[in-house]
């Protein structure tokens, strides 16, 4: 199978395709998924490519990881009550740009640190990033994000992050490490100048602000982001069960 819609990431067709196949009922609930070199002989791509695509369904809620097991499309028993997700009102041409990366002490970020579940102790590599659209109506801001990664369990991320790989994939091929799922709250806020700058947007402009934190199968967090979405190009679907 080829995938050959143009301009559109290889990474995005394979996601779609495999959605359609799990909302279709085709893959059944708790049904594992075929085998990594499986899909990259059916889709024709590389390990990399694929990871992210089944990456992004797991963080999404619709795939899960079992170790020395495989993939499985995710029973409903393992969602949270209320389950959220980003909808990103975007062209394919969806980039991230890094704007700046220092390290930052715990004692500095307390409520991160709290969130993370280490010590006041603990040193971070502080990234801040912003995804941005590029479409017939030229630069579009989608959202601004911080993003907290411990550095006793991530050495040298600085060196490592940057726009040619997801934070998925830098994850798994540099440290080894996988996520399974994330916890989210959210909050409205005031944009104060910085932010709203990059966002296109005057300061005090009102935004949700999404604080995310990874976790890996064990439960141990494994980095927490801050994310401030654009109020006009992104939407929010909320489910909850009865």
């Amino acid at each position: 199978m080829k995938l050959i819609e143009k301009g559109i990431p290889l990474y995005y067709q394979i996601e779609g395709y495999m959605k359609k196949k799990i909302m279709d009922g085709e893959w059944a609930v708790g049904e594992k998924i075929p085998t990594e070199n499986e899909l990259m002989e059916l889709f024709d791509v590389s390990r990399a490519t694929l990871r992210q695509a089944v990456g992004n369904l797991c963080n999404n809620g619709l795939l899960v990881r079992l170790q020395g097991r495989g993939t499985f499309v995710r029973s409903r028993t393992l969602y949270i009550e209320d389950y959220t997700k980003i909808w990103y009102e975007r062209d394919p041409r969806h980039i991230q740009e890094t704007i700046s990366i220092e390290t930052v002490d715990g004692t500095a970020i307390n409520h991160i640190c709290d969130r993370m579940k280490v010590n006041e102790s603990t040193r971070f590599a502080a990234i801040k990033y912003i995804h941005l659209n590029y479409n017939s109506h030229g630069r579009e801001p989608s959202n601004y994000t911080v993003s907290y990664f411990p550095l006793d369990r991530f050495p040298d991320i600085e060196s490592c992050f940057g726009s040619d790989i997801s934070i998925y994939q830098l994850l798994e091929t540099h440290y080894d490490v996988h996520i399974d799922y994330a916890k989210s709250l959210f909050n409205a806020v005031c944009l104060e100048k910085q932010i709203a700058a990059h966002l296109m947007l005057p300061a005090d402009t009102p935004v949700v602000k999404i604080e995310k934190v990874y976790y890996d199968a064990e439960d141990k967090p494994i980095y927490l982001s801050e994310i401030y979405l654009h109020p006009h190009n992104n939407r929010l679907e909320y489910r909850s069960r009865s």
